[in-house]
């Protein structure tokens, strides 16, 4: 079982490289915020590895306060990606209320309710992150289907980054309310694997994106 759950973990970090590696070789293809976004994600592999190796061999399950450094950077980085690439004010406004509160969220479970982020991971402020990106989504979909742009939509990867993340934090929010109880139980690990599907399409569907968009990047 111990080696299965190794394997997963690993199986989890390498498959997040997929994208980085095909973002790479589409390197010249794209603009700077989607170049950003290449560097975003390696910093995303390597951050999920190295946080394995620190609470394993360094201090001892305290590696939490790498994952909510993460998702600090990995939300304000999207939220500003479709700020940069949805020409919408009130997309913009939307954003700006939800990063507001994002960060709020922030200090009240570190101030107010005296969360250690060293061994606790975030909970409103990813729900109010997750559900920022959906709405966000929700938003550029809807937005394209009154464009001239949804018939070449398949060479624009923000489209499959939309994809991508609604996907991901569809699917992975939920989970987040009860993440720090069962992290305590360690016969429930397995439901921490729902995190390695649900990054699995999420590499396959941004990497399909990199290849489609290579020869047109919006």
């Amino acid at each position: 079982m111990d080696f299965f759950k190794l394997y997963l973990i690993n199986g989890y970090v390498y498959i997040q490289l997929l994208p980085v590696l095909i973002g790479f070789i589409v390197w010249k293809h794209l603009d700077k915020p989607y170049r950003l976004f290449v560097i975003v994600l390696l910093y995303s592999a390597l951050n999920e590895s190295f946080k394995t190796y620190y609470g394993t061999y360094i201090v001892k399950n305290q590696n939490k306060i790498l994952s909510n450094l993460y998702n600090i950077i990995y939300f304000s980085f999207l939220f500003w990606l479709f700020c940069k690439k949805v020409n919408s004010n009130v997309l913009k406004k939307i954003i700006s209320i939800i990063v507001t509160l994002y960060f709020i969220s922030i200090g009240y479970e570190l101030f107010y309710k005296g969360m250690d982020y060293h061994n606790q991971t975030q909970v409103i402020p990813f729900i109010i992150g997750g559900f920022g990106i959906l709405v966000c989504v929700f938003y550029y979909f809807v937005s394209l289907l009154n464009s001239k742009e949804i018939i070449s939509i398949h060479r624009n990867l923000l489209f499959w980054i939309a994809i991508a993340h609604f996907i991901y934090y569809l699917g992975f929010t939920p989970f987040k309310i009860g993440e720090n109880y069962y992290a305590s139980f360690d016969k429930y690990y397995y439901l921490f694997d729902v995190k390695v599907p649900i990054t699995f399409f999420k590499c396959i569907i941004l990497s399909i994106g990199f290849i489609c968009s290579r020869l047109k990047i919006q």
